[in-house]
């Protein structure tokens, strides 16, 4: 199908849509995908779990990847990104060399929202993001070719939370031993209950994985808000798991 220039858009990515896989996982298929960087921004970590965000900063400079998306495929961003806003800038693309060749193109690019920064200043400020995060953005960078001195110089020295290892996480059943029969720490309902359950606060999201009950709470800053809220209700954790969960150390769920 043609498009026309009207349905064309040029989104530079800075934060896990750089990355091929996430994009997939996603459902977004970017038409043309090549490296390029932003003058006069730098690149910063924030809120909670250390999210990646473009902030003005004269001199600096961010290098992501240009991707050419459809207006539905921005409008499904804009859902996910519901702690950003889009603020439309110059881009210079490059293949190879930089220096030599080098196509200004404008671009849309996310940054946290000024209105909710300035409303909670607190809530926004600078985090280091998760091993597995900045993992993927290495690997996007690696992947769509994006300047090597950028990845060793910026992106290979940005400081990160560790993942746990094993002997931190805990299973089901580690929770379950922890109740007795007359306090259970995991309800037992049925799936109408749950359902009904998961209507009473919107901030609340309950969901069912195998024979548990997941109640999660989303009114922190949560980057998979919008996938929790579409799956709120039901018994497809797995989806959330298979669309969102990606690590480039064990792969897609």
């Amino acid at each position: 199908m043609n498009m026309s220039d009207e349905d064309v858009i040029e989104y530079f990515a800075i934060g896990s849509m750089m990355n091929k896989t996430s994009l997939t996982m996603r459902d977004l298929r970017p038409s043309k995908s090549r490296p390029g960087f932003l003058k006069d921004f730098e690149l910063i970590f924030g809120m909670k779990y250390g999210m990646a965000a473009a902030r003005r900063a004269p001199g600096c400079e961010i290098h992501g990847v240009l991707h050419r998306i459809t207006m539905e495929e921005l409008i499904k961003l804009d859902k996910i990104e519901t702690w950003y806003v889009r603020e439309k800038v110059e881009v210079s693309s490059y293949e190879g060399d930089m220096s030599k060749d080098t196509q200004a193109t404008l671009a849309y690019v996310y940054v946290f929202n000024p209105e909710l920064v300035t409303k909670d200043p607190e809530l926004f400020k600078e985090h280091p993001p998760k091993e597995r995060y900045i993992e993927i953005l290495k690997e996007g960078a690696i992947e769509y070719g994006i300047d090597k001195n950028y990845i060793s110089k910026t992106l290979e020295l940005v400081y990160y939370e560790p993942r746990k290892s094993k002997t931190d996480l805990k299973s089901f059943n580690q929770l379950i031993q922890k109740g007795s029969q007359d306090t259970p720490i995991l309800p037992s309902w049925t799936m109408e209950e749950l359902r009904e359950k998961d209507k009473e606060n919107s901030d609340i999201v309950f969901i069912a994985l195998n024979k548990n009950v997941l109640r999660l709470d989303i009114s922190e800053p949560c980057a998979h808000r919008e996938i929790l809220q579409t799956s709120r209700g039901t018994q497809l954790a797995f989806i959330i798991a298979g669309k969102w969960i990606y690590d480039p150390m064990f792969g897609v769920p």
